[in-house]
């Protein structure tokens, strides 16, 4: 395995992890965002959930490259996140430059589901407790042992913070990353309504000290 370090991601490692994420998640990129140009939008997109827990967002950087990294909130308070009035003139600026185009799609989701943008109820009875929100590695370093660095790393952080829970999300016929969650310990809690299925880690009823809405 590789001998990088796991560390917190810092302001210039951002354009490093858009493009991480537009290499795993393609079809999300096209779906939510309307393709790789709307690359300002990705970005705004990061730093938001970025903002939301920094102490439990993680980067896998090797020889200063980022290969790898990790967002978990546990603590979090989505709202204050977008209301701080930086972020929303930031945003509001980029959304008048047609920085972000016109995402109808995106609106709609927002005034129908609210902040969880998924009006699933699997995920309503788990919104607010620690998750594993996005985590990715490069295609040219799966394999290597990155990815379980990064999510053995989480999950002690995680309990060195007292917190003995999480969840995920992940799509059903994705075989390869649901061994790989078992292989820590997950194990499918529920179908969501589109078929997806949702992971869990730990005891769902175990008194969290950091998971609840702050």
């Amino acid at each position: 395995m590789d001998k990088g370090i796991i560390s917190h991601p810092g302001g210039r490692d951002a354009d490093a992890l858009v493009n991480i994420y537009i290499e795993c998640f393609p079809t999300r990129v096209e779906e939510v965002f309307g393709g790789v140009h709307r690359r300002t939008f990705i970005d705004d997109y990061i730093r938001f959930y970025l903002s939301w827990d920094p102490k439990n967002n993680w980067v896998y950087r090797l020889d200063e490259k980022v290969l790898g990294f990790v967002i978990a909130p546990s603590g979090y308070v989505p709202a204050r996140a977008a209301l701080k009035q930086a972020q929303v003139l930031h945003w509001l600026n980029h959304l008048l430059l047609g920085r972000y185009g016109l995402p109808l799609h995106i609106i709609k989701r927002f005034l129908t589901a609210g902040f969880a943008f998924n009006p699933d109820p699997a995920l309503k009875r788990l919104w607010g407790k620690p998750y594993v929100h996005l985590f990715a590695v490069t295609e040219g370093s799966q394999g290597k042992g990155i990815g379980s660095r990064l999510m053995g790393w989480t999950l002690d952080q995680y309990k060195q913070q007292g917190i003995h829970f999480c969840w995920l999300t992940v799509q059903s016929d994705n075989q390869r990353g649901i061994a790989f969650y078992q292989r820590f310990g997950f194990r499918i809690h529920e179908a969501m309504v589109n078929g997806d299925f949702i992971m869990v880690w730990g005891d769902l009823h175990d008194p969290l000290r950091h998971c609840q809405w702050r």
